[in-house]
């Protein structure tokens, strides 16, 4: 097969067959958003979105900081806003704890493509929520846009019946270095559900993010592969430059050939344990060759400059320098690794107690609160309905967990039989005082 071929033969990136879709729901009371999560290692003016986002939807807000971030800075957001509590939390440098210490973590490959402290963050904001028991966790990255609380209102009502939902980042789209480079080739790529806009249940058993690039498509793998991922629709980034540090491509590498590999796996109906020496070495192939026809793509196009032409052409050989060094073993190590880290953690995820305080269950994690500034409560934050039903009621959310029971207009007669039942209960107790 040629170059040309490979490189559209089928989309680069996760195929979007994989979530669910849904067209339309109905309008309703939704669950409350107990608290968005924001990993940052950038300064407090990157937050500004998220604070706004939280005050609007009467949520807590939870920024886990590193390096550029500091956690004393988070109290400035508080400005003007209405959410229940900004809460910074600094997590030093080389943090390490039992209950995120993990076995693929040490893998080489997996290690020479980390990307910060994200994946710890994560894992951290999920164990908060475990301990909080709370039912509605969103992450947002500190450069997600774009997601309004109509979208939360959407996603709130969607998590009831699935594992989590997420959000299609197509401005700016959300790509690896890699893919950036193709789209820049016109080859044919989609972007997929992503950790910058994610909501998920962390009172109910969920996977960790590992320590890899990539981490939320391996994350979302097995809520995938079993049908148990939503889209809400549509959000956005900030844009940035990705072909000014090759270094980046090189560091991608590993980790996009191991999602898009798993992710192919799934999307074909075949298992994970499928994926042996000779599958890795095919993707290997497959993915050498959408590189180089993309390079060769890109040189000859006339809608690219040419100091940007550069930079595209040496990342990339950056990125097929580093597919040289891959044994087409490696990746299986990794999985198998994995696997059992995922074990391991649903067992430690299962025994995690209510703790019913943030700051005992930040203890736990050997954490503290920097930063904790409750703020009146909003009763009602006004939300739009979702486009539903036309008899729905005007959706709302309300400082509970669960809507209402009726939603709807109540069924005919149900009025007139409750009132009857009223009354027959109210003559029973008269006569047993009577009696």
């Amino acid at each position: 097969m040629q170059a040309e071929e490979v490189a559209q033969a089928r989309p680069h990136g996760l195929s979007r067959r994989l979530v669910r879709q849904v067209a339309e729901i109905p309008g309703c009371a939704a669950p409350r958003i107990d608290a968005i999560v924001v990993p940052t290692n950038r300064p407090a003016a990157y937050l500004g979105f998220a604070a706004s986002l939280a005050a609007e939807a009467g949520a807590r807000l939870v920024v886990m900081c590193s390096g550029s971030a500091r956690a004393q800075d988070i109290g400035g957001l508080m400005t003007g806003q209405t959410a229940q509590e900004f809460i910074g939390v600094q997590v030093p440098d080389g943090f390490s704890h039992p209950l995120v210490g993990f076995l693929s973590s040490h893998d080489g490959d997996a290690a020479e493509g980390r990307q910060g402290d994200i994946s710890l963050k994560r894992n951290l904001g999920l164990l908060m929520g475990r301990a909080m028991r709370w039912r509605r966790l969103l992450f947002l990255d500190d450069d997600t846009r774009g997601i309004g609380t109509v979208d939360l209102v959407r996603a709130s009502l969607l998590l009831r019946s699935t594992s989590a939902v997420g959000f299609f980042i197509d401005e700016f789209p959300d790509h690896s270095v890699v893919g950036h480079a193709l789209r820049l080739a016109q080859a044919t790529q989609q972007t997929f559900v992503s950790g910058g806009a994610l909501m998920v249940d962390p009172s109910a058993p969920a996977p960790f993010f590992p320590d890899i690039y990539n981490e939320d498509w391996l994350f979302l793998c097995d809520w995938t592969r079993r049908r148990r991922l939503t889209s809400a629709g549509y959000a956005r980034q900030l844009a940035y430059a990705p072909f000014d540090d090759p270094a980046r491509a090189h560091r991608e590498e590993f980790g996009d050939l191991l999602a898009e590999g798993l992710h192919q796996l799934i999307d074909q109906g075949r298992r994970i344990r499928d994926a042996g020496t000779a599958f890795w070495a095919g993707q290997l192939a497959e993915r050498r060759q959408r590189i180089t026809w993309s390079a060769e793509a890109v040189r000859r196009s006339t809608a690219v400059s040419d100091a940007l032409r550069e930079r595209v052409v040496i990342a990339l050989r950056a990125a097929v320098a580093r597919l040289d060094q891959i044994n087409p073993a490696s990746p299986g190590r990794f999985i198998d690794a994995w696997r059992g880290d995922l074990r391991v953690w649903a067992a430690r995820y299962r025994e995690i107690p209510p703790l019913g305080s943030l700051a005992k269950a930040l203890d736990q994690l050997s954490l503290a609160a920097e930063v904790t500034a409750p703020v009146p409560r909003q009763d009602l934050a006004p939300l739009a309905s979702t486009g539903g039903s036309r008899d729905c009621r005007k959706a709302r959310i309300a400082n509970r967990l669960e809507p209402p029971r009726y939603v709807r207009a109540p069924p005919a007669g149900f009025r007139s039989r409750r009132r009857r039942r009223r009354g027959i209960l109210g003559l029973v107790r008269a006569a047993r005082l009577v009696g």
